[in-house]
Formats: structure tokens, sequence, C-alpha cells
């Protein structure tokens, strides 16, 4: 964890050296919901969506040829819930995540096109699963993975 805020710290202040282009913070809904599906192949249809925030800070950096840079961290926090025997179940995932977009600008004309993709490293720091009155820590069960990453396009 420290590692990747430090990551973050140092991303952020190399690109400010190289001169600012926009710096930006973010505010979000999140409507997330949880695929389930039994060893018999069978999906439960009854979790729904839970709508939770998401926040952010980005800096965007654009250089003169075209292209651009743009690290980013976040929270994110993503949820369900759902309900077994008239018991409530509901689940809260709370990720701190990297984003580091780059991509291309065509700056030929007033409306500019561009196009780029974004690889992220989200840790997940907080895991909570509540059935009924029961509290469970997911992360402390070892039950779910700390880590995802992936590519946004």
């Amino acid at each position: 964890m420290k590692k990747i805020a430090l990551f973050g710290l140092l991303t952020f202040s190399a690109m400010f050296i190289f001169g600012q282009d926009s710096f930006s913070v973010h505010f979000s809904q999140t409507y997330s919901k949880f695929k389930f599906v039994n060893s018999d192949g069978v999906q439960d249809e009854t979790i729904n969506s839970e709508i939770n925030y998401s926040y952010g800070v980005n800096y965007s950096k654009v250089f003169n040829s075209g292209v651009f840079l743009r690290p980013e961290l976040g929270y994110k926090n993503f949820g369900a819930i759902s309900s077994v025997n008239n018991e409530r179940l509901e689940w809260s995932l709370s990720y701190l995540d990297f984003n580091l977009g780059i991509g291309y600008i065509y700056k030929e004309y007033r409306i500019q096109p561009y196009f780029g993709i974004s690889p992220y490293f989200a840790y997940l720091y907080k895991a909570d699963q509540i059935i009924g009155n029961t509290y469970f820590d997911m992360l402390a069960s070892e039950s779910i993975l700390k880590s995802d990453y992936g590519i946004n396009e």
C-alpha cells in the first residue's frame, strides 16, 4: 500500500516538473452489480445493484506532438444487496486505484478526436459482507483477492 502511494506521489511530482496542462478532481456515483453463479451453473438473479460513490484526482499532460499522459489516483466503492430467507445480504468493496492513461490527440482541426488506453491497478483495502446482523471481514478471512488490474480503453 505504501509503495503504491509513493509511486503515485512520485508520478504526479514528475508530471508537474514538466509543466501543468490540467488537473482535475472528480466525484461520481458508482452503480455496481455482482454476478454469482452457483456450482450448478445457475446465476443468482436476486442480487441487486447498490449505488455508492467514487472520487479521484488526475493530471493531464498533452505534448506538442499530440501524445498525452493522464495518471489518476482514485477511490472506488462497489457494492450489492440481496436477501435470503428474509435476511439482508450486503457487500461493500473499497478500492484505491492508480490508472496511467496514454494516448494521442489529433490536433489539426477545431474538433480534436483522440484515442487512448489506460492500464490500471486497484488495491482492495476494505471488503465487508453483512448477513442479517452478522459482519464478515472478507480480507481477514482471505476469501477475496486484494488486487485487481486491467486495461480501460
